[in-house]
C-alpha cells in the first residue's frame, strides 16, 4: 500500500508489537486482554491528553512520514477494499 510503509496486526505477536517505535507500554487488562499503549508524540493526528490503545485484531500502521496510526480489523478491510477497487480502474 503506498499510504502505509508498514502493516501490523495485534495478535499473539506481543514481543514484536512492543518492540515498534510507536509503543510505550503493554499492559494487561480485564479478562487478561492486553492493551498497547502508543507514544502520542508518534501518532498521526492525536492530542497529548489521549490514551491511544490497540486491542488483539488492530493494526499498527506505519504511514510514508513515518508516523503511526491505529486501524481497528474494520477499518483495515475498508482500507483494503478500496485499494483494491483503484487497482481494478
Amino acid at each position: 500500500m503506498k499510504r502505509y510503509k508498514q502493516l501490523i496486526k495485534v495478535g499473539n505477536n506481543i514481543t514484536d508489537i512492543f518492540n515498534l517505535p510507536c509503543v510505550i507500554m503493554v499492559q494487561k487488562h480485564r479478562k487478561n486482554e492486553a492493551w498497547y499503549i502508543a507514544d502520542f508524540q508518534k501518532m498521526y493526528r492525536c492530542m497529548k491528553t489521549k490514551t491511544i490503545v490497540a486491542l488483539k485484531g488492530d493494526w499498527f500502521c506505519e504511514r510514508q512520514d513515518g508516523l503511526w496510526e491505529i486501524l481497528t480489523n474494520k477499518e483495515y478491510e475498508q482500507l483494503i477494499k478500496e485499494q483494491k477497487g483503484k487497482n481494478e480502474k
